[in-house]
């Protein structure tokens, strides 16, 4: 099994464009590879007291910003889009370490420098952060389901 970016429009994700940001709530291709959606708008500098609903059509291929996800990352509150708040490193969070990608899978209660990850080849490890040499070579670079999915590389269908 392969970690890689998700690259397809989801329901859920919250995407930055230049009139604001949209929240996928539906979506249905039409004939000519345009996608289109029914979204959940606000401003730019997020101070619309109201937030409307509106059928919006997006090019699949032109980069809009992924900023998150829906009740993973981002909430509404008093109809604004506001970031949840999350430790520097939490569960589910994609890590680089040593040149590998991982899933942290669970961090320690008693002790949150410890967190246990997964690799790409579903091996299990413990990691010490409190070693500061350790602490270093840890990168976030993801949310596994957010920016990070599996990819299996391994399975083919054969009939």
């Amino acid at each position: 099994m392969k970690l890689i970016e998700i690259k397809d429009i989801r329901v859920g994700q919250i995407y930055k464009m230049e009139f604001g940001f949209v929240i996928i709530k539906s979506l249905e291709e039409t004939d000519d590879g345009i996608l289109g959606f029914l979204v959940n708008w606000n401003n730019v500098n997020n101070s619309s007291s109201t937030t409307e609903f509106l059928g919006f059509y997006i090019n699949k291929n032109k980069d809009y910003k992924l900023i998150g996800f829906l009740n993973i990352t981002h909430k509404i509150e008093d109809n604004k889009l506001v970031e949840i708040p999350r430790e520097e490193f939490e569960v589910d969070d994609i890590i680089k370490y040593e040149n590998k990608l991982f899933i942290i899978t669970r961090i320690n209660q008693e002790d949150r420098n410890y967190i246990h990850i997964m690799s790409e080849n579903l091996e299990k490890e413990t990691l010490n952060l409190g070693y500061s040499s350790n602490y270093k070579k840890v990168e976030k670079i993801g949310i596994y389901g957010v920016t990070h999915t599996f990819e299996n590389d391994k399975l083919l269908i054969k009939e």
